[in-house]
C-alpha cells in the first residue's frame, strides 16, 4: 500500500525515532478503487544500534528525501571550527555548490558522520553524488522540517534560478535519497 501520504508520515516518525531513540508503530488505512479497506501497520524499533543503522541506510523505504535544500556557505561563521576551515579550502563549483577535493559539500545529520568525512549520497535512480560533510544539520535530525535529508552548501548568487525558485536541488538531482554511505 504505502500511499505517498503514508510514506511521508512514516518518514517523519522514523526521523523522530532515530533522533530521540525508541520506537513507534504506525497503522494506516485507505480505500481502494473497489471500495475495499486496506490497512498496513509499520513498526520500527530503534533501541538497538543495528536497527537504527538499518533504518538510516534504507532511507528509500521512507519515501522521503526528494527535497534537497541548500544553505549559503557564509552561514558557517565559527572561526576555527572544522566546518569553517573546510570552507577556506573549498571552491564554488557547478550549480553554485561548494566543493572540497572535487566532492559536493553538504550538511547532513551527525548520524552519517562528522565534518570532513567523505560520503556518497545514492539516489533511487542509481545516481551517486560524491560528497563531503561540510556541516551538521541543526538538531542532528535525520531530515529537516522540509523533508530534506541532504542540504547542499552553496554560494547563493551562483545557484541556478530554478533551484532558487523551488528552494531545492531536486530539479537538478531528481528522486529520493536511497542511502548515504
Amino acid at each position: 500500500m504505502k500511499s505517498e501520504t503514508f510514506r511521508k508520515i512514516l518518514g517523519i516518525f522514523m526521523a523522530a525515532a532515530i533522533t530521540i531513540g525508541g520506537g513507534f508503530s504506525v497503522k494506516a488505512s485507505e480505500m481502494t478503487d473497489d471500495e475495499t479497506q486496506v490497512s498496513e501497520e509499520y513498526t520500527v524499533d530503534t533501541e538497538t544500534e543495528e536497527s537504527t543503522e538499518a533504518a538510516v541506510n534504507n532511507i528509500e523505504s521512507l519515501g522521503v528525501g526528494s527535497f534537497k535544500s541548500f544553505m549559503d556557505y557564509r552561514a558557517i561563521s565559527a572561526v576555527g571550527s572544522v566546518q569553517y576551515e573546510l570552507q577556506q579550502s573549498a571552491v564554488t563549483g557547478e550549480y553554485g555548490i561548494r566543493t572540497y577535493n572535487g566532492r559536493f559539500m553538504v550538511a547532513v545529520a551527525s548520524t552519517f558522520g562528522q565534518a570532513g568525512d567523505s560520503i556518497d549520497v545514492v539516489l533511487e535512480n542509481g545516481t551517486i553524488l560524491p560528497c563531503v560533510i561540510g556541516d551538521i544539520k541543526a538538531g542532528t535530525a535525520l531530515m529537516g522540517g522540509d523533508g530534506s535529508v541532504v542540504e547542499f552548501i552553496v554560494d547563493t548568487p551562483h545557484i541556478p534560478s530554478e533551484v532558487m525558485q523551488m528552494g531545492s536541488f531536486h530539479v537538478i538531482f531528481p528522486g529520493n535519497v536511497a542511502s548515504i554511505n
